[in-house]
Formats: C-alpha cells, sequence, structure tokens
C-alpha cells in the first residue's frame, strides 16, 4: 500500500523516506526539501563567515578597557588596605616600645625612691649597692634592645588566591 506525500494539499504517492525528517515525499516535494535543507546550509555557512569576519575586527584593547579600569581600581584599593595594615602594625609597634618604656620609667621610679630612702635613712649596704648596679646594667641592656629595634616578631608573605578574580563571560 502506497503512501501519501507528507507535504500539505500534496495529493502525490510518495516516492521517497527522507531520512533527517523521516517523512514520505513524493519525488518534487523531495527535491524541494533537499533544496531547501542546502539553502539553509548556505544561509548558515554565510552567517559563520560573517561571524568570522566579525572577529577579525575586534578590537581586544578596546574590549578590556572596562575590566582594566576595573583591575585598577581593585590594586588601588589593595594598596590602601596594604597601607593601613602598615600603619596600624607600626602603631602596635609604637605602642609596645612606649609600653615596654612605661614599664621600665616606673621601675626606674620605684629604685630612685629606694635609692633616696638609703640615702635619708642611712642605711644600706654593699649588697644593695651591688643589686642596684645590677639593674641598672640590666636597664642599659633593654635600653640597648629597644634602641637595635630587635622585638620578636613574624611576618608572613603576602598570599593573594589566585581565584581572588575570575574571569567570566
Amino acid at each position: 500500500m502506497s503512501q501519501k506525500c507528507a507535504t500539505d494539499y500534496c495529493r502525490r504517492t510518495s516516492r521517497a523516506l527522507c531520512k533527517c525528517c523521516n517523512q514520505d515525499l513524493c519525488l518534487q516535494h523531495i527535491w524541494q526539501h533537499k533544496d531547501l535543507i542546502i539553502f539553509q546550509f548556505n544561509t548558515l555557512k554565510r552567517e559563520i563567515n560573517e561571524v568570522n569576519s566579525r572577529l577579525n575586527f575586534v578590537d581586544i584593547p578596546k574590549s578590556t578597557t572596562a575590566f582594566r579600569e576595573q583591575m585598577k581600581q581593585w590594586r588601588a584599593d589593595s594598596y590602601t588596605i596594604i597601607d593601613r595594615f602598615y600603619e596600624q602594625k607600626c602603631e602596635e609597634l609604637n605602642q609596645y616600645i612606649k609600653e615596654k618604656i612605661d614599664d621600665q620609667r616606673e621601675y626606674i621610679n620605684r629604685l630612685q625612691k629606694r635609692i633616696d630612702e638609703f640615702i635619708e635613712n642611712e642605711y644600706g649596704n654593699q649588697q644593695d649597692i651591688h643589686l642596684i648596679k645590677l639593674n641598672i646594667n640590666d636597664f642599659n641592656e633593654k635600653i640597648d634592645k629597644i634602641e637595635q629595634t630587635s622585638f620578636p616578631m613574624t611576618i608572613s608573605p603576602l598570599v593573594i588566591d589566585k581565584n581572588l578574580i575570575q574571569i567570566r563571560l
């Protein structure tokens, strides 16, 4: 039993099965169908050529201008953060030194009062003098350390995560 052509309003008998769309078509419509497919492929080929031609004229520096501006701003913001961190740590160091000096000054004041008491009350001995000399030597060593800025600290390198900035299209 023969099939009719799958094209609307066609009364002819189908002569071929189109493998791309799985339709039974008459000879006239199979040729039209083939021509239509070739026409569509030719149209796609022209469109691909146009797209390829456009790619040849893409201005990469112009296309990346906004990205580069964002990167410049990110870099400036990052430098600001680093500068603030630097200033904060310098202030912490200054505060640390000030506290150490204040502690030493307080201890020196107590030692001076004690010497004043020894002088005023006329009591004290060689052992007291020896201990005071040891304290003075100890103070001088601590002041030397402060002046040489030999403070215990650990500085880790700045680590930048490579995923910090991701480029997506």
